[in-house]
């Protein structure tokens, strides 16, 4: 059940602090923050003031959830932990995640379009995150998921389980916007507090919030849709990139690529260099210009010379004089789970390969690797020898076998050692002490002479 944040003072498990939702009043856009990196990047996005979109968190930890100043609060999972966090266990967050699907699906049954927002690596916002992401898609609506991967330094256990929650949540959206916290290091002075890097990428993912949400919202726009968003977002992975920007004036169209490749996360444009393909998505105002549009896009495509382009233009009344690019690349193949992820509808309902559906003669064509060559059962005629090769072998056999018998008529001797007596000793077990026999005088063991 749901109640409004009046109506209850404790936060207990399956009980969302929010007001009513219904399909009457649909929400369009709802970012949902799952775990505690997730509450907190939401809570960063909220103050923003994104247009046309509504805020909500996801978590274990009630006492953290008291002190998110966002009114749409669910806690999950209180019987399994207690109202503690999940302990960096993602079974545990998403079993918590589980047992209150029904209050999850209230929260995400009203809207069109769900962004999950989560820190990978941890317990609830690891194993959570697919859960929201699965019910969202379940209830009709368009998803797309926003995570970080840790720094290197929080550790491989981390590293681990934040690809593992990676590859679940990939097969839950409809697509998926990386950003590694690593990447952030070089872009960061040393001396940078650890405080200021998590808030350097809260600021990175709230642009790409801001630029997804306009291309899949926005009525007025030309070129790609959702559908090719998706597309290029489920082929990614964690190998994709994504820079935006935003100028205003009469010189907008002449800074904007500038201020676009300046983005650390582009590497001074190298990065889409090795991408496949790059999706530009434009917002601007009824004032802009086909060339500007051509001005943008041709700087961006020298750098981005073997990349298949994807263009957008989204018009907005708000952007008059103003011209904003968001650009998402994606870098190379990201491997079997995303083309086919485990337990997505793509997997499930994949069509049968050539090998499957014709196990005959096609199959032994298309994969033979499957089955052993016969050996031939032709034996090739010894090679045309001169005299003078056959001389030089028949000496080589000839003298091979003379040593073969020298070697047959060698024996193995005795050395003339001289046998020590051990006297009294004789009948006894050996002191043996580090390889020495201990039972024979000193002066014969060290073969010190006496006088």
């Amino acid at each position: 059940m749901v109640q409004s944040e009046n109506a209850c003072p404790e936060l207990q498990s399956g009980l969302a602090c929010t007001e009513p939702a219904s399909k009457s009043t649909a929400q369009p856009g709802l970012v949902v923050g799952v775990g505690g990196a997730g509450q907190s990047l939401v809570t960063h996005m909220a103050q923003q003031a994104v247009c046309g979109l509504t805020f909500a968190v996801v978590d274990t930890n009630a006492e953290a959830l008291h002190q998110c100043p966002l009114p749409r609060r669910v806690q999950i999972g209180a019987q399994l932990t207690g109202g503690c966090s999940a302990g960096g266990d993602p079974g545990l967050g998403r079993a918590a995640a589980e047992q209150d699907a029904a209050v999850l699906q209230q929260l995400v049954g009203s809207a069109s379009l769900v962004f999950v927002v989560a820190g990978l690596g941890g317990g609830t916002g690891t194993g959570a995150a697919p859960v929201v992401a699965r019910l969202a898609r379940e209830a009709g609506a368009r998803v797309l998921g926003l995570v970080t991967l840790p720094f290197e330094w929080e550790g491989s256990r981390r590293l681990a389980q934040a690809q593992a929650g990676l590859e679940h949540l990939q097969a839950a959206a409809d697509g998926l916007l990386c950003l590694p916290q690593q990447m952030l290091v070089r872009m960061m002075a040393p001396e940078t507090p650890v405080p200021q890097a998590f808030l350097r990428s809260a600021e990175l993912l709230s642009s790409a919030l801001q630029g997804l949400a306009r291309l899949a919202r926005c009525t007025r726009r030309f070129g790609a849709d959702f559908a090719d968003l998706a597309r290029v977002l489920q082929a990614s992975g964690s190998s994709s990139v994504f820079a935006t920007a935003e100028t205003q004036g009469a010189n907008r169209a002449r800074e904007l690529p500038d201020r676009l490749l300046a983005n650390p996360l582009l590497a001074g444009g190298h990065a889409l260099a090795e991408a496949t393909d790059v999706l530009v998505s434009f917002a601007g105002g009824p004032d802009l210009t086909v060339s500007q549009v051509e001005y943008v896009m041709s700087q961006i495509s020298r750098h981005a010379e073997r990349a298949h382009l994807i263009m957008s233009v989204a018009i907005d009344e708000q952007f008059t004089d103003r011209l904003a690019v968001m650009l998402i690349g994606c870098c190379g193949d990201a491997g079997p789970a995303a083309r086919h992820p485990m337990g997505s509808p793509q997997a499930s309902h994949a069509a049968p390969t050539a090998t499957t559906a014709a196990p005959g003669l096609d199959g032994y064509l298309l994969d033979p690797e499957q089955r052993e060559r016969p050996p031939s059962r032709f034996v090739a005629p010894p090679p045309e020898l001169s005299e003078a090769q056959k001389r030089e072998l028949l000496l080589r056999q000839t003298a091979g076998t003379a040593r073969r018998r020298l070697r047959s008529r060698w024996h193995q001797g005795q050395l003339p050692l001289e046998i020590i007596s051990r006297g009294r000793f004789e009948k006894s077990e050996p002191t043996i002490y580090r390889g020495q026999d201990l039972d024979v005088p000193t002066y014969i063991r060290r073969g010190v002479p006496l006088n």
